[in-house]
């Protein structure tokens, strides 16, 4: 190999170590630049995970005070629903009695009613009644 053909080899290899040696920096630059973009993902996904947990924890806390309502709302309508049913029974018995009563006094006026007609009937002869002049 001649002088000149070894000073182009020793040229070439010296451009592309200073061209491997800009590669390598940059690389160098282009992970920096990704850990610090991939960091900054991590945080914000962090974030909102945490961010997701204390919302779920919030749902729930409210589900469980919605659970207790519901149940108490629900012993309530039943205990109202018992004393209704208890007060409805009430008057229909009072109903029953008062029509009870109507009965019987409605009987006893169908006597004296019927009693008086009689008499009626006995004194004036079914429409046959004496005359007084």
């Amino acid at each position: 190999m001649t002088y000149e053909e070894m000073e182009r080899a020793f040229e070439f290899m010296a451009q592309h170590e200073i061209r491997l040696e800009q590669f390598q920096v940059e690389s160098e630059q282009r992970r920096a630049q990704f850990e610090v973009s991939f960091q900054k993902k991590m945080d914000s996904l962090l974030d909102q995970q945490a961010k997701n947990a204390s919302d779920i924890m919030q749902l729930r806390s409210l589900g469980m005070k919605l659970a207790r309502t519901v149940a108490q709302s629900h012993r309530e309508l039943k205990q109202a629903h018992l004393q209704l049913k208890e007060q409805v029974a009430e008057s229909q018995r009072q109903v029953t009695e008062s029509i009870k009563g109507v009965t019987e006094l409605q009987r006893g006026n169908e006597i004296k009613l019927n009693a008086l007609l009689t008499a009626m009937a006995r004194q004036y002869g079914n429409g046959r009644g004496r005359k007084t002049s």
